[in-house]
Parts: structure tokens; C-alpha cells; sequence
């Protein structure tokens, strides 16, 4: 099986190399996600050896061992958001772009226009959901955790936020918030709205302009 995988880890890394050249943002998901896969095949592999050398010297290791997946915990999500916002930050600044931190998530540009940086790990098989407590700025940047190696980033300007907003999932309580969900279809981007169709919002990708 390991001579199976290693097999299967070269075809995928040399298809994976084709697709950044291509810049086939699509196809370098499909293939970090089959990589993703794999590794985790090694590596549990390389537990259960080791689990069961202890067992036969007659050692019983934590159960913890050959650890099942758990959810992300909040502390790892905040600490997962920090770091692909810092990420993001920078690569705005190979656009031209500087951002400032305001507070928390939200930063302004050079002429103090502001913005929200939100981030989501995939929910389920390419799903996102980002919740926010207000949306009108001038832009808001969705980051959507494909693998560890790959986010997504969705650019909303100021005129599609304002036309979207009286469609957008809403909790009305003390807090009041916007639930934005997104949902990745073939290669395309939507946000799906209750009742209605979704909106797609592929074009914004990488929309760094909207930043401006």
C-alpha cells in the first residue's frame, strides 16, 4: 500500500506543479486536497506501526496515539485566522495595498477607507461560513481555508455588499449579525441566500482593486 501512495504523491505533485504554471486555481485545490489525503495516509500508517511495537513489548500507549480527527478548537481557529489574515496583509502589499489594523479584523487603507478581513476553514466539503456582526464597509475580504497550503480570498467591494445586503442570512438578537455562506460549485464561487438563488461571486477573487 505505502508504494501505492508514494506512487500516487509523485503523479500528484508533478500535476500539481503543471496547474501553478497554469495558474488553475481549481485544479491546485483538487490536487493539494488529494495531497492532504495522502500525507494523512502515511502518517497514520506510521501510528499504527508504532502503536503496535509498543503493544508487543508489551506497552499500551495513550489512546491518543493514533489520534482520530477532532474538530478545530476555537483557540486553533482564531490562531488559523491571524495567521492567513498576516498573509493576506502582505500579499496586498505586492499589489500596492498597505493595510493598517484598526482593531480585531478590521483594518483601512492608505485614505482610511476600512475593511473586514473574515476567515473560515471548510465546514464541509467545499462550504464556508463566515459570520459578522456589521457589513457595511468599504470592502469585505473572505477567506476560505481550501487546505493548510491554500485560502481562497473573495474580495466584496462596497457596491455589491450594499446590493446583497437585504439578502444576506440574518440573526436578529441583542447581537445582531450577518451569516454569510459560501459554497465552492465546480469552479465557481456563490453565496447561498434562503429563499432564493444563489449569488455567484467568482469574479471577485483576488479582486485587490476593491481594496483601493
Amino acid at each position: 500500500m505505502e508504494s501505492r501512495i508514494e506512487k500516487l504523491k509523485a503523479t500528484t505533485l508533478n500535476e500539481l506543479t503543471k496547474c501553478v504554471k497554469d495558474e488553475d486555481s481549481h485544479r491546485i485545490i483538487h490536487h493539494s486536497k488529494v495531497l492532504e489525503h495522502l500525507e494523512a495516509l502515511l502518517k497514520t500508517k506510521e501510528e499504527m506501526n508504532q502503536t503496535l511495537e509498543a503493544l508487543e513489548r508489551g506497552e499500551v500507549p495513550p489512546l491518543d496515539y493514533h489520534r482520530l480527527r477532532r474538530p478545530v478548537s476555537r483557540t486553533l481557529a482564531r490562531t488559523k485566522g491571524s495567521e492567513q489574515r498576516e498573509k493576506f496583509i502582505k500579499k496586498a502589499k505586492e499589489h500596492g495595498i498597505n493595510l493598517s489594523l484598526i482593531r480585531s479584523t478590521v483594518y483601512k487603507n492608505k485614505d482610511n477607507k476600512t475593511l473586514r478581513i473574515s476567515y473560515a476553514s471548510e465546514r464541509k466539503a467545499n462550504r464556508w461560513f463566515h459570520s459578522l456582526y456589521k457589513i457595511d464597509y468599504n470592502a469585505i475580504v473572505l477567506l476560505c481555508e481550501m487546505t493548510d497550503s491554500y485560502v481562497e480570498a473573495l474580495i466584496l467591494p462596497k457596491s455589491f455588499i450594499r446590493k446583497i445586503k437585504k439578502d444576506i442570512s440574518r440573526q436578529t438578537t441583542a447581537l445582531s449579525r450577518y451569516f454569510i455562506n459560501i459554497v465552492l460549485e465546480g469552479d465557481k464561487y456563490f453565496i447561498k441566500v434562503p429563499d432564493a438563488e444563489e449569488i455567484e461571486i467568482t469574479k471577485y477573487k483576488n479582486n485587490f482593486k476593491a481594496l483601493k
